[in-house]
């Protein structure tokens, strides 16, 4: 973090707070599975997701704040957008972008598993997925792409969905 905090998790389901090379603070059980990342939330503290399928807000000092539920899967990645909003993805297929009140506010299908999350310097979410593409969703509709690009990500999504319906 930049306040120099230093943020760990992992199999255990314990969160560590960490400053100048010092534990600081163990927050135990702070999920039910794995922990796998964590964002900075600023204003707030941070979010961290787990393969217990849900994404947790917490203050800087680690007090809970917020639980999101709503992914059907193990979430792999979170990040956290110049707007102040959390998303999130993993084994659903899904990407959730989450108010830090812990409303979902919107969802984005991805024909595969969701492995990395970032955005860019002009706001874009970049999303990094099983099928070794990476995908750039934008809010600006002068940027929205509605060639080829558009369509072929629309049959992967039917052919996804096909696939998993005749399973």
């Amino acid at each position: 973090m930049p306040n120099g905090i230093i943020i760990t998790g992992s199999q255990d389901k314990a969160i560590r707070l960490w400053f100048k090379g010092q534990q600081q603070k163990v927050i135990e059980n702070a999920h039910s599975d794995i922990i796998r990342q964590f964002t900075e939330v600023p204003g707030f503290g941070f979010a961290s997701c787990s393969n217990d399928e849900t994404v947790k807000l917490w203050s800087i000092e680690g007090a809970p704040l917020h639980t999101f539920s709503g992914h059907q899967g193990f979430v792999f990645a979170v990040t956290t957008l110049a707007t102040g909003e959390i998303v999130s993805g993993g084994d659903d297929n899904t990407v959730k972008i989450w108010k830090t009140d812990g409303t979902c506010s919107q969802t984005i299908c991805i024909p595969r598993t969701i492995w990395a999350l970032t955005q860019n310097s002009i706001g874009d979410l970049i999303i990094g997925s099983e099928d070794y593409k990476i995908r750039t969703f934008t809010r600006d509709p002068a940027r929205v792409n509605k060639g080829e690009e558009l369509k072929e990500f629309e049959e992967e999504l039917k052919s996804r969905t096909t696939n998993a319906d005749m399973a």
